[in-house]
């Protein structure tokens, strides 16, 4: 044999020596090689629901199938209305398998958080008088009351403290009621829209002139009746609750405004939290359920 096929086949034996070598301390050290990936069927009843695998979103809703890695896997179902559903499993090499969680509906509750001296606070700010302060007043004043070009413009802002919404809660639904209990003139129904406030307020010092910083483009709005309905007008504030309570955004509160304020629709007047009747204090009803 001459000395290069010698050399040659020296060589191959020992790389494959150090290769069984690296092989074996990675065992030793407690790292496993890279074993190919097993396919996952992942389905609930009901469907729909998202899937979780190791505490991250993987981006999918049931039915499903993915590629897992062998080993064991934290896997989560999560949909609302419904209890999330968690197991532990087993994923086997070079195996098949599927994963059905049957999801346990969970109780809708429901809490109203209505508007005192302990959990909140509202103001009403008045173009017309710039540097007045309204917050003890017993009406939320918002739009143009008569006569625009006396800038006798009114907004109102408002803040809920949320505290009594347990911190674990999924929240399905929030809805800003205020009672409906003044109108200027001429009666015509009047689009009044919310916008997040950006900024921190005071209830006692707010004037037009020293307004927060609020959103340029409002998340909700709903429609006043043209005349006096004595009851409450509702707003789906949804999304900014939710915000909120997941700690996304800073609760500053909400600023209702019409989004026109030089047109004359006669200005829309609401209880506030100073009015005498308490029952027709500002609220904000929350439902929501527990995973």
């Amino acid at each position: 044999m001459d000395m290069l096929r010698l050399n040659r086949i020296l060589r191959k034996k020992l790389i494959t020596g150090l290769s069984l070598l690296s092989f074996l301390l990675l065992w030793i050290d407690g790292c496993c090689p890279v074993l190919p990936e097993v396919e996952v069927f992942f389905d609930s009843k009901p469907a729909g629901a998202s899937l979780w695998i190791d505490n991250q979103y993987m981006g999918y809703q049931t039915p499903v199938s993915l590629p897992i890695y062998p080993g064991k896997h934290s896997i989560t179902f999560k949909k609302d209305g419904y209890h999330d559903w968690q197991e532990e499993i087993q994923v086997k090499k070079l195996e098949g398998q599927k994963i059905l969680a049957v999801l346990i509906v969970a109780q809708i509750q429901k809490i109203i958080i209505q508007l005192d001296d302990t959990n909140g606070k509202d103001a009403s700010v008045l173009a017309f008088h710039p540097y007045g302060n309204y917050g003890q007043e017993n009406t939320l004043g918002v739009g143009s009351n008569l006569n625009p070009y006396q800038n006798l413009i009114y907004r109102s802002y408002l803040q809920f403290d949320l505290e009594k919404i347990p911190w674990e809660a999924c929240l399905l639904e929030a809805k800003l009621g205020l009672f409906f209990n003044s109108d200027g003139n001429p009666e015509q129904p009047a689009e009044v829209h919310v916008y997040r406030v950006l900024e921190e307020w005071q209830e006692e010092s707010i004037t037009w002139d020293s307004q927060p910083g609020i959103a340029s483009e409002p998340f909700s709005f709903t429609t006043v009746p043209a005349s006096l309905t004595m009851d409450f007008v509702w707003w789906d504030i949804t999304a900014i609750v939710q915000d909120w309570h997941n700690h996304l955004v800073d609760n500053h509160g909400i600023v209702l405004k019409d989004p026109e304020e030089e047109s004359i629709d006669g200005g829309k007047g609401f209880a506030s939290l100073e009015s005498e009747i308490e029952s027709q204090h500002p609220r904000l009803v929350v439902k929501y359920f527990l995973p």
